[in-house]
């Protein structure tokens, strides 16, 4: 049941790869719209300094607008890292054939099917190879 688990973290590991753009890319899309609303008239107010106790509701506005895309930059950074990280790891396995395949599956989104396909070999033997893979894979993460 250990070997299991190990196998099963891995995994979700990896799945994770694709909830994590999914999450990047709505953080990017509301750093989008944000900035579209802190530009006002084709003037960009985003970069403006203002004090630290503004004066009016549009410098109030502008500040707590440029917090949050502050906030969202942070966000889309460290989920980038996280990305990145993940993408690593499947790169730093040393059999090709088992980057290749969790790279297909897990980076692509491709099914077995199309692993399978591209990569000559019959469907269960690519699920045997997806599943040695998840488990070297294991060991480098533990």
């Amino acid at each position: 049941m250990g070997k299991e688990s190990a196998m099963i973290n891995a995994k979700e590991y990896l799945i994770g790869i694709k909830r994590k753009r999914r999450q990047l890319e709505r953080l990017k899309e509301r750093r989008s719209a944000l900035h579209l609303e802190v530009s006002f008239g084709g003037m960009d107010l985003s970069a403006v300094k203002v004090q630290s106790t503004p004066e009016n509701k549009l410098e109030n506005a502008i500040v707590k607008l440029s917090e949050r895309m502050a906030y969202l930059d942070d966000k889309i950074a460290e989920l980038s890292i996280e990305i990145d990280d993940r993408m690593n790891s499947i790169e730093s396995l040393d059999n090709a054939t088992h980057r290749d395949i969790l790279f297909k599956r897990y980076a692509e989104y491709k099914s077995f099917e199309q692993i399978s396909v591209e990569m000559g070999y019959v469907y269960n033997y690519t699920c045997t190879l997806h599943g040695d893979a998840l488990k070297d894979l294991s060991k480098l993460l533990n």
